[in-house]
């Protein structure tokens, strides 16, 4: 399961690094869902330890820094006038 996990998250860096500079919205979706299929795989593969990292130092600021990309980009979408 552990080889499972390094490759989806090398697939996910890839897209990020290869597909064009994950510039463009589709690389960037793409990232995300791999992003997040990593995450479930890591919380079936081992739910205890997956939660235990999950409250560590380096996710808890990989989050909020996620948080507020989201609300950056919710803010910056606006509708022409």
């Amino acid at each position: 399961m552990r080889a499972v996990l390094i490759a989806l998250l090398l697939g996910a860096v890839g897209v990020a690094v290869f597909w064009e500079g994950g510039f463009d919205a589709v690389p960037q979706w793409t990232f995300a869902a791999l992003a997040a299929i990593v995450a479930l795989v890591a919380f079936v593969d081992d739910p205890t330890r997956a939660r235990r990292l999950l409250r560590s130092a380096p996710v808890l600021v990989l989050l909020a820094v996620a948080a507020l990309e989201g609300l950056s980009a919710a803010w910056t979408i606006a509708t022409p006038s």
